[in-house]
Formats: structure tokens, sequence, C-alpha cells
């Protein structure tokens, strides 16, 4: 009961974040479909890094493809664009320096 309870929840935000998806590319809302691929680029990450649903099964593969196509191209110019602006607020570091 958990685990189809769980895919229900999951079933009915993937198709609330389609349909915030296809709103934003409609109204050209560019930062708000950057942010969305983010978000969603975060999610396959953490299934890579932590093993879920994508250890030797072909789920998610065209998705972790893509993604990976889209940041190997793209990581050097956020880095650089990063470097060339150290005054910016980036936000919080993720593993802050311990002294």
């Amino acid at each position: 009961m958990w685990v189809a309870y769980g895919a229900l929840n999951w079933q009915e935000k993937d198709y609330k974040v389609k349909q915030q998806a296809n709103t934003s590319v409609a109204k050209q809302h560019t930062a708000k479909v950057i942010e969305l691929v983010l978000i969603r680029l975060y999610s396959l990450r953490s299934q890579v890094i932590h093993g879920v649903a994508t250890w030797n099964c072909n789920a998610n593969r065209s998705q972790l493809n893509d993604g990976v196509n889209l940041l190997s191209q793209r990581v050097s110019i956020i880095v650089e664009v990063m470097m060339d602006n150290p005054q910016a607020l980036w936000g919080a570091a993720n593993y802050p320096l311990l002294e």
C-alpha cells in the first residue's frame, strides 16, 4: 500500500511539473523553465549517486543521457560565469569551510 501511495503522489507531482513547464514555455518564462530543468537534473543526479531506479536497468536512461549531454556542454560555462563574478551571491555553500 505504501509503495502505491508514494507512486501516486509522484505521478501527481510529475503531472503538475509538466503542466508548469508547458505553461512557462508558452509564456516564454525562461528563468522558470531553466529552474525546472535544473530541478530535474538534480533528481537524475540523486538517482545516479544513490542508485535509485538506475542501477543495472533501463529506467530513465534516455533522460539520464540527455542530462549528461546537457551538463557536459554547459558546466564549464557556468563555472566560468561564476568565477568571473565573485561578487555575485550564488546562494549558501552546501559544504561550508570548517575551521
